[in-house]
């Protein structure tokens, strides 16, 4: 489980800006489609991206990306709910023109599709509309410019937060060759495993913490009782 490190203007200065609810998906290269995607809360950081869904992806994709050396690209649809997708924000962002055509696209009363004002804001500044311009001057190309960012946000990973700050490996001893009843080596009697040395990493910091306490009280007890049988 990692953070990604993310090389984009769309984000800079935007640390600490979080969204409740936004669709990460993983794209590394060759790849028309994406393969794997996640769902949920997205926290943009000083150097990239992070939050449950990010965090998520991450363990799914850990191969994957080190693989590539972690050189890939996310896709961030900031509006799931939104149906259409692409079309769907676009005939949204119409509608908040229509009916805002004297405000400032990018001022503090402009209508932002629930998006945070900043995040907004940048998005505005992204696709090259001026902020101060009044909705009823922006061009529809810039709606359409708009709405693909939102909808279809395509940033580059540079690589994975720094060492020390992931939650968790992947990779280890296969757990087809161990005991797990006793987290006994079935090819080697006496060795005994636990916690993140087996090829065990879940979703989320808490699975993973569980498994390394569970995996570690019974090890530990298969050993003492090792010892017993050899007193």
């Amino acid at each position: 489980l990692f953070t990604f490190n993310i090389d984009d203007s769309l984000i800079e200065g935007l640390a600490g800006v979080s969204v409740p609810d936004a669709e990460v998906a993983l794209l590394t290269e060759g790849q028309k489609k994406p393969k794997l995607k996640e769902r949920g809360p997205v926290l943009i950081t000083h150097t990239g991206i992070s939050g449950p869904a990010a965090l998520r992806l991450s363990a799914f994709g850990a191969r994957e990306l080190h693989a590539v050396g972690y050189k890939a690209k996310v896709l961030l649809n900031w509006l799931p709910d939104m149906p259409g997708g692409n079309q769907g924000v676009f005939e949204e962002l119409e509608i908040s023109k229509k009916y805002n055509p004297a405000k400032a696209i990018g001022g503090s009363t402009s209508p932002t599709l629930s998006l945070p004002r900043r995040l907004w804001q940048a998005f505005v500044i992204d696709v090259g509309i001026d902020p101060e311009k009044k909705w009823s001057d922006v061009k529809q190309t810039d709606i359409r410019k708009l709405a693909m960012r939102i909808a279809r946000c395509e940033l580059q990973i540079v690589g994975k937060g720094t060492f020390k700050e992931e939650f968790v490996t992947a990779g280890g001893i296969a757990l087809p060759g161990v005991d797990m009843k006793r987290m006994q080596s079935k090819s080697v009697p006496g060795l005994f495993f636990a916690g993140e040395v087996l090829d065990i990493d879940g979703i989320t910091g808490g699975y993973n913490l569980q498994s390394a306490w569970s995996t570690g009280c019974i090890a530990g007890r298969s050993v003492a009782q090792v010892v017993n049988e050899h007193a």
